[in-house]
């Protein structure tokens, strides 16, 4: 491990986070109990209308940055190229298979579009799917299975899928980590890039996905080519060019991810009040820009308030 520069293991197992594998027995027990007194009767519709919510939209513009500025860069603009990644490829599928959903009167909860496959059972899988083989920590394992199953669950429960809807939402999520798997750790000496090369790749394949937005008629598209646009490029030009290092105190690690947080936040709620899809991808650059280069502007400005003091 390289002095000063700290991995998604050296956080996971450092000692001040010995607590965390406890937490995550915890919160999965919990989960568990609270879904069958749900199914018991007792408050059920509420308890799986919080658990769709974690497979929402917001829900994961809030979590992205958190892994990415919190836990580990590296880990986390891996996570952002494979969940976007995920993102599109299910809106076309249900495009092209364009699999109804259940009639509208069992609904507990808004949906739209299509079916199969289902995004939230998917975009699940490959999230907390791929923060647990990268941590691999047990604990974290038992919390994925729980937390996917559940949120797959709770799209049947509600109404909005079939359970073959899950099934393949799930079976697509596991390829997709599979191909992950495959991309890192096999082929991973093989792809090194150059800096232009990386900075090329990543703005064809924001562009390559303009036409498909056309195609779908989907904004989801669009706000994934932006998102790839800003995060990718900003993550080369930060972390691989300027070779901005990541804050070894944790305080200020954290600091810098509630600050992040919340200007991530301030543009994501300004942005999908608009529906024109120029003004959509433009801030959705934004907030990939937002993210990874939050940390370097922090940096400055810090430096130029000790400067001046």
């Amino acid at each position: 491990m390289v002095k000063g520069k700290p991995t998604v293991e050296s956080i996971v197992f450092s000692k001040g986070y010995k607590l965390i594998p406890y937490l995550l027995y915890t919160l999965s027990t919990l989960l568990v109990v609270l879904a069958v007194i749900s199914l018991l009767g007792v408050n059920g519709v509420n308890f799986w209308i919080t658990i769709t919510s974690m497979g929402d939209e917001a829900f994961y513009v809030a979590l992205l940055p958190v892994v990415y500025l919190l836990v580990s860069r590296d880990l986390g603009f891996k996570l952002i190229l494979l969940f976007m990644t995920s993102a599109w490829i299910n809106i076309v599928l249900k495009s092209i298979l364009a699999m109804p959903r259940p009639p509208r009167e069992l609904w507990l909860v808004p949906a739209s579009g299509y079916g199969f496959p289902s995004g939230h059972t998917q975009s699940a899988t490959v999230f907390w799917g791929y923060l647990s083989y990268r941590f691999r920590m047990i604990p974290f394992t038992i919390f994925t299975v729980v937390i996917v199953s559940l949120i797959a669950y709770s799209r049947v429960y509600l109404g909005v899928h079939y359970p073959h809807d899950v099934i393949g939402g799930l079976t697509i999520g596991l390829l997709l980590l599979l191909l992950a798997y495959t991309i890192e750790y096999k082929l991973g000496n093989v792809l090194r890039l150059t800096y232009r090369l990386k900075v090329l790749m990543v703005m064809l394949y924001s562009l390559l996905l303009l036409p498909v937005y056309y195609t779908v008629n989907s904004l989801l598209i669009v706000k994934v080519a932006g998102l790839i646009l800003g995060g990718g490029l900003g993550h080369i030009i930060v972390y691989e060019r300027l070779k901005v290092r990541e804050e070894p105190i944790l305080w200020r690690r954290m600091l810098v991810t509630v600050i992040g947080m919340l200007s991530v936040f301030l543009c994501y709620y300004t942005v999908r009040k608009f529906t024109n899809p120029l003004i959509v991808y433009s801030g959705f650059t934004l907030i990939g820009l937002t993210i990874t280069f939050i940390p370097l502007i922090l940096r400055h400005l810090s430096e130029y308030i000790v400067h001046y003091k």
